[in-house]
C-alpha cells in the first residue's frame, strides 16, 4: 500500500471516529433537551401538548375516569371529547393523572370512559390497568406522545365558571359530577358567584342549587 493510501485509510478512521462521536454526543444532547423540557414542564403545558396531540388519554379523577381527546385547555379546566361522542369540562384541580394512549392499547384505563352520569368509570372495575397496576391504557387509536412540553399557555382565556355561564345563557343539559361522583343532571339555568342553578326534567320540574367550587365535570347532554 502507498503513503498515499495509507493516509486516506487512516483519514477514514479518522471520520468514522468522528461520526460515532458526534451521534453519542446528539444522543446525549437530545437526553439532555428531554429531560430539561420535563423538569419545566407545567400541567397546562402538558395538556396543551396533548390536545395538539389528537392523543387518547384516560383522565383519573380519584376513582373516576374518563377517556376521550382533550380539544382544549383553559384556564383551570379541560375540554375532552369522549369515545362515546358526548364532550365534557373537566375541572383540572380534580384531575389526578392522564394516561396517554399507548402502542397496542384497547382498555380503558380502570374501564370506564365517561364524566357524566351513567358513564363515570370507577377505577379497578374493568380490564384495564389503573393507578395500582402502573401500565394504564385508553381506547382508541394508538399512538406515542413525547417528552411534555415546556411552560406553555391554556389555548382557551376562560374559567370553568364562564364556560358554565355561557352554557346556561343557551339553556344546555347537562350532566354535573360534584363532590365524591355525585351526579346532577338538569337544564343548566344560572350561574352565580359560587353557586349553579339547574332544573330538572318534567314531570317533577324543580330547581337543584350545586356549589360551584364542588364541580368536577360537567358533561353536555
Amino acid at each position: 500500500m502507498q503513503p498515499g493510501d495509507d493516509l486516506v485509510a487512516a483519514f477514514q478512521r479518522w471520520a468514522a471516529g468522528e461520526r460515532t462521536t458526534a451521534a453519542a454526543q446528539n444522543r446525549a444532547r437530545e437526553r439532555w433537551l428531554r429531560d430539561q423540557a420535563s423538569a419545566s414542564a407545567s400541567w397546562a403545558g402538558v395538556l396543551v401538548d396533548l390536545a395538539e396531540q389528537a392523543a387518547t388519554v384516560a383522565i383519573g379523577m380519584g376513582r373516576l375516569r374518563c377517556t376521550g381527546r382533550i380539544v382544549g385547555v383553559a384556564r383551570d379546566f379541560c375540554v375532552v371529547q369522549q369515545a362515546g361522542g358526548r364532550p365534557a369540562l373537566i375541572a383540572l384541580e380534580s384531575v389526578s393523572a392522564v394516561w396517554p394512549a399507548v402502542e397496542g392499547g384497547g382498555s380503558g384505563a380502570g374501564g370506564g370512559s365517561g364524566a357524566g352520569a351513567g358513564s363515570a368509570g370507577r377505577a379497578g372495575s374493568g380490564a384495564g390497568g389503573g393507578p395500582g397496576s402502573g401500565s394504564p391504557r385508553s381506547a382508541g387509536a394508538p399512538g406515542r406522545v413525547g417528552a411534555p412540553g415546556l411552560d406553555r399557555r391554556p389555548t382557551l382565556a376562560l374559567s370553568m365558571a364562564g364556560a358554565l355561564s355561557a352554557l346556561a345563557d343557551e339553556r344546555y343539559r347537562v350532566s354535573l359530577t360534584v363532590g365524591d361522583g355525585d351526579q346532577v343532571e338538569g337544564e343548566l339555568v344560572a350561574v352565580g358567584e359560587d353557586v349553579i342553578t339547574l332544573r330538572t326534567e318534567s314531570p317533577s320540574r324543580r330547581s337543584v342549587y350545586v356549589r360551584l367550587a364542588s364541580v368536577r365535570s360537567c358533561e353536555i347532554r
